[in-house]
């Protein structure tokens, strides 16, 4: 079943200040919409010594491989740098493919465990998450999505979303 078909019949809108209306992915009888399970196929290039950034979105979580800065981060929300997760060092080979695997879970408890790993594509998946955060003020809904960033081109293959088991 194609999860996204899915979810475009069941869009509702919200009301923001100013009459503005915005889609809202919600189905409030699983805990978690859908899940960004299988990994990504993601790969970028260089324009002028400048490199792109993708990520992927889900949940409002974002797991982003930074082109310019070689590094991961995992972040509840961008302008919250105390929120964020790094980790420097993450070396991304140009024109090279690798996978980005984003998982999002709403706990019993009232918290959020949002994961991610990169590897190479051609490599097996590696057991450990490379990120993850336990968010104390989590994002209970949202949808999933893409992130691009970047004057150079980057590519994404491969995306699967699935609902929440």
């Amino acid at each position: 079943m194609d999860v996204l078909a899915a979810k475009r019949q069941n869009i509702r809108p919200r009301v923001r200040e100013g009459g503005a209306a915005r889609p809202v992915f919600r189905d409030e009888n699983v805990p978690a919409p859908v899940v960004v399970e299988d990994p990504a196929d993601v790969r970028g290039l260089e324009m002028r010594r400048q490199r792109g950034d993708v990520g992927l979105i889900n949940q409002r979580y974002v797991l982003l491989l930074f082109g310019n800065n070689q590094k991961v981060e995992l972040q509840p929300w961008q302008a919250a740098d105390e929120m964020t997760v790094s980790v420097p060092n993450v070396t991304w080979e140009l024109n090279t493919w690798y996978r980005m695997k984003l998982r999002v879970q709403n706990r019993p408890d009232g918290t959020t465990l949002a994961q991610g790993k990169v590897w190479k594509r051609d490599q097996p998946e590696p057991a450990a998450w490379l990120v993850e955060k336990i968010d104390k003020i989590p994002h209970r809904s949202g949808a999933p999505g893409l992130y691009g960033d970047g004057i150079s081109d980057v590519f994404f293959d491969n995306l699967k979303v699935y609902k929440n088991q």
